[in-house]
């Protein structure tokens, strides 16, 4: 049975790198044929409008529902199936239903953000219909895009809303229906054969992390140290001790500006570009008290030497932090625009899945080899039939 399928993204919040997950909200809407037991009566009056099935609001089959699940999903919560009947009759003869559910789910999802806060990020929702593909399969509802491709799901991008997430606008989603194949285990004293196939339907939402808002707070906090720092060599060698009550003060703002980041910033088992930038701030202090020092005990011995000590050290750190402050932006710009690359990519991989049979132990990084064969494909709503079409037997996949 041919289930067509259509999805309404209308909310996505709560994008959490430390959890690694994100809220979504959706409406699910499916189309496909009744089945034969479920003892619909026919209306007298032939509308093209939909009509409520045997004029029960609450009405649902007791035959065949096209139950969906949210794979990697922490929690799901389903509405009630909503049925109309539609006036379109499907390759059997049978009338054809239009059903709607609401989702609101809980997904886990990976985010790497090694490049924090130049990272670039995927927002995965896959819709399992918990179906044999030679029962029951998903096919999209709505005719292909302009561009020839599927359109499966729509996101509210209008509104929907991030704290410090943007969508990228020269890439729009990925979407599509692929078959998965999980590949039992070729090991031990029996090798077994044959798939455990579903019907899912994906989308990959790309969005990238709002990094001008980094650099406006915490990079301009660091900056600002930083300048601080090499700015202490105003103070005359001869007065030691306000330099090194100076390197103190701007240490201990440092140190306790980084127990801020810890707790304000997504939490990472691996250093991130913003805490690279941090690091090399607590370098540039180490750099600073050693020069310092250095100009400290060379004036006992020849205070010319202490002088140009102090003036090569001050210009040093200078001139070495400002080079190092425009590799490190240049290098984060060079960052995303290798994510942004590798992002295309992705996406078109995934595009490129839509029709396939992917296997699951493969990883889904690239599409499948094989084209599904389907039946011919259900009319949507609104559209009439001159012929009916047969259904074509597809070949089990088990």
């Amino acid at each position: 049975m041919a289930v067509q399928l259509a999805l309404s993204i209308r909310r996505l919040w709560a994008v959490d790198p430390t959890e690694q997950s994100f809220c979504v909200e959706l409406t699910c809407f499916t189309y496909h044929e009744s089945h034969a037991h479920d003892g619909i009566t026919t209306p007298r009056s032939i509308d093209k409008a939909l009509q409520l099935v045997n004029g029960d609001r609450a009405w649902t089959s007791k035959r065949f529902k096209p139950e969906l699940c949210v794979a990697n999903a922490l929690n799901q919560e389903w509405g009630a199936w909503q049925f109309m009947l539609s006036p379109e009759q499907g390759p059997h003869g049978r009338r054809l239903l239009l059903g709607k559910r609401d989702l609101v789910a809980t997904i886990r999802q990976e985010f790497p953000l090694s490049a924090f806060p130049f990272d670039v990020q995927a927002l995965d929702i896959k819709i399992n219909l918990e179906a044999d593909p030679t029962v029951a399969y998903l096919l999209p509802m709505r005719p292909n895009l302009s561009n020839g491709s599927p359109s499966v799901a729509d996101v509210a991008y209008d509104d929907i809303r991030f704290p410090d997430l943007h969508f990228i606008a020269d890439l729009p989603h990925a979407q599509g229906i692929r078959t998965l194949r999980t590949l039992p285990p070729k090991s031990g004293p029996q090798r077994l054969g044959g798939a455990i196939a579903s019907s899912q339907a994906f989308v990959s939402i790309p969005i990238k992390r709002a990094s001008a808002k980094y650099l406006c707070t915490s990079g301009a906090v660091l900056f600002i140290i930083s300048l601080c720092v090499c700015s202490t060599f105003i103070v005359p060698a001869s007065n030691s001790g306000t330099r090194m009550a100076l390197d103190l003060v701007l240490l201990l703002t440092a140190v306790a500006f980084k127990l801020y980041q810890a707790q304000a910033l997504p939490q990472t088992a691996y250093v991130t570009r913003l805490d690279g930038l941090a690091v090399a701030v607590f370098v540039l202090l180490f750099v600073v008290l050693c020069v310092h020092s250095a100009v400290f005990i060379a004036q006992r011995f020849d205070v010319e030497a202490a002088s140009w000590v102090n003036l090569g050290g001050w210009a040093g750190c200078l001139l070495g932090w400002m080079s190092f402050t425009i590799g490190w932006l240049c290098s984060c710009y060079s960052s995303m625009r290798e994510q942004h690359t590798r992002m295309c990519t992705r996406l078109r991989v995934l595009a490129a899945q839509h029709g396939h049979e992917v296997d699951v132990l493969v990883g889904m990084d690239r599409p499948g080899g094989k084209r599904l064969d389907r039946s011919p494909r259900v009319p949507t709503p609104g559209t009439a039939t001159r012929q009916r079409p047969s259904a074509v037997p597809r070949k089990s996949m088990v």
